[in-house]
């Protein structure tokens, strides 16, 4: 896997749509890889995550893919300077230690600092009527958890399936509703950062959520896990 950071330019039109809008920003991303599919065959998926910019730091794209971008295809001034300086990549293959094959090894009580910025929601359940009593209940839509005490009992839960434990420290920041652009869509998204520490107590399941992200609405610039050692 192939981790990448982009320094944007907030001035250019392009820039100034994407940041506004999970859609185009997914598009823009994907235009990078082409032409091959998101979700093709191979599962292939691409998980990225906006920050915005401060009065000294230009805005940026943290990306996690399947193989290197192609940063020619970007639209021209998309970039915050030349390609050297603001695109930025690593070969990123978190392994359970001891794992042979290299990548880098993650053991058992590691700690890290981390960020996440994530869609906590819940699906609710709705009856079949078509079913004779007692009814069978089906899945029904997600909603966001807009509820602090909700959004850490999600993520605390989202541990426990991913192999690793939450310190005290956890910061929990509401960012709001992001509401999809495409033309006829009527999808919207609760958006929540999450940042602290965090201790991994299952290596393979942890190594596996850095990889595949956690959460729903994956392709829309949710559930990127990123580290560093704390």
């Amino acid at each position: 896997m192939i981790l990448s950071r982009l320094l944007l330019n907030p001035l250019e039109r392009n820039v100034a749509r994407d940041l506004g809008s999970p859609d185009e920003m997914h598009k823009t991303l994907w235009n990078l890889f082409s032409p091959e599919k998101p979700d093709g065959a191979n599962g292939r998926r691409v998980l990225f995550r906006t920050e915005l910019h401060t009065e000294t730091v230009p805005p940026s794209v943290l990306v996690l893919s399947w193989k290197a971008p192609q940063w020619k295809r970007l639209p021209s001034g998309y970039i915050a300077g030349n390609e050297a300086g603001c695109c930025h990549s690593i070969d990123y293959e978190p392994v359970p230690a001891g794992r042979s094959g290299g990548g880098i090894p993650i053991h058992n009580g590691d700690i890290f600092q981390f960020r996440l910025v994530a869609n906590p929601t819940r699906r609710v359940g709705k009856f079949d009527h078509r079913q004779p009593v007692p009814k069978r209940k089906i899945p029904g839509k997600r909603v966001g958890l807009l509820k602090e005490e909700e959004q850490c009992d999600w993520l605390i839960r989202k541990g426990t399936v991913h192999g690793f434990e939450l310190g005290r420290d956890l910061q929990i920041e509401p960012l709001g509703m992001v509401r999809s652009t495409a033309k006829g869509a009527k999808r919207k998204w609760l958006s929540v950062r999450y940042s602290g520490s965090i201790r991994v107590v299952e290596p393979a399941a942890f190594c596996d959520a850095l990889l595949a992200g956690i959460g729903p609405a994956k392709g829309f610039g949710f559930g990127l896990l990123s580290i560093k050692l704390s």
